[in-house]
């Protein structure tokens, strides 16, 4: 590869890497409320927001305020204090009552599963018939138990992946 050819990616690879950057940016300054409505009243490129209000458009453009990436962060982290946008509380978690809840549901079918065995035999019941109600409630117990596993450990890589986020 020619040494032109080279440079060429390298500027392209790092000119993608700031726009990811800059977007990030924006993207963090929209969730604090960092900016400025500069309104018109006729669209263009240089407005590209529109709000409507009593049926009438305005067009919009955002124009951020000049804050350090230092003050970003700090400012994104007391806003997720603030906020509650822990692990704990995220909307991507699954509730640790509902991973408690769907156990416990577990072991109600094996219990629910045992009975039904007991009743059906002394009902004086063919075998194969108690032996479905017994294995059924088996089955749907183990998926519950598959199903909390599994919640569980998603709840584990959100974590980690949020905590990877705040580095």
């Amino acid at each position: 590869m020619s040494r032109e050819k080279y440079e060429a990616l390298l500027i392209k690879k790092q000119a993608e890497k700031e726009k990811l950057a800059f977007k990030k940016r924006n993207e963090q300054l929209d969730t604090l409320g960092l900016y400025a409505k500069v309104t018109s009243d006729t669209k263009s490129d240089e407005f590209p927001f529109a709000e409507e209000f009593n049926d009438k458009v305005t067009y919009y453009k955002k124009v951020y305020e000049d804050v350090t990436d230092d003050e970003l962060k700090e400012l994104m982290e007391i806003n997720q204090e603030l906020n509650g946008d822990s692990f704990e509380q995220s909307d991507l978690t699954y509730s640790k009552n509902n991973i408690k809840f769907s156990y416990f549901l577990g072991i109600m079918m094996i219990i629910v599963g045992f009975f039904l065995f007991v009743i059906l035999l002394s009902n004086d019941a063919p075998i194969v018939y108690a032996l479905i109600a017994l294995f059924s409630s088996l089955t749907t117990a183990s998926i519950l138990f598959s199903l909390s596993q599994l919640a569980a450990q998603l709840n584990h890589l959100i974590k980690i992946t949020i905590e990877k986020d705040k580095e």
